[in-house]
């Protein structure tokens, strides 16, 4: 359940675009952030006119925010270049992410019946999401 309000019927934006060719509804992953159009067979670009649209159950282990202007600030501070600054606190955020899957790996589902049953990890399977997607990297 989210408390946002979502315009399906906008003139902008990517959630009325999606509603008005869909006829689905991209719910926000926190307070700003929507997930972008993936397919099931295609990933960011459709296969073929009949590859459908995925906008949930896509794996959100967490949103992590960059602060871009401490980052060129301690590059001035330390005279470092920004995307050795940048580089280095992007490793960081993936370690978060590792680290947190290897976590929820281990979790029956019991513990978070939202993520495994009812939809928030890609057919109610963390593993299978990553190890057989398009994401994996």
């Amino acid at each position: 359940m989210y408390p946002e309000y979502l315009s399906l019927t906008g003139e902008k934006g990517i959630v009325s675009e999606v509603y008005k060719k869909y006829k689905k509804v991209i719910s926000p992953i926190c307070c700003r952030a929507f997930l972008t159009k993936w397919f099931e067979r295609g990933g960011e670009s459709p296969a073929d006119d009949y590859d459908t649209p995925v906008f949930i159950g896509r794996f959100n282990i967490g949103v992590v925010s960059l602060n871009l202007p401490m980052i060129l600030s301690k590059s001035r501070e330390n005279n470092d270049g920004f995307y050795k600054v940048l580089d280095y606190y992007l490793e960081q955020i993936r370690e978060i992410h590792k680290s947190t899957y290897k976590f929820l790996a281990e979790k029956k589902a019991y513990t978070n019946p939202l993520a495994f049953m009812q939809g928030g990890l890609y057919g109610g399977y963390l593993n299978s999401f990553l190890y057989n997607s398009k994401c994996r990297k």
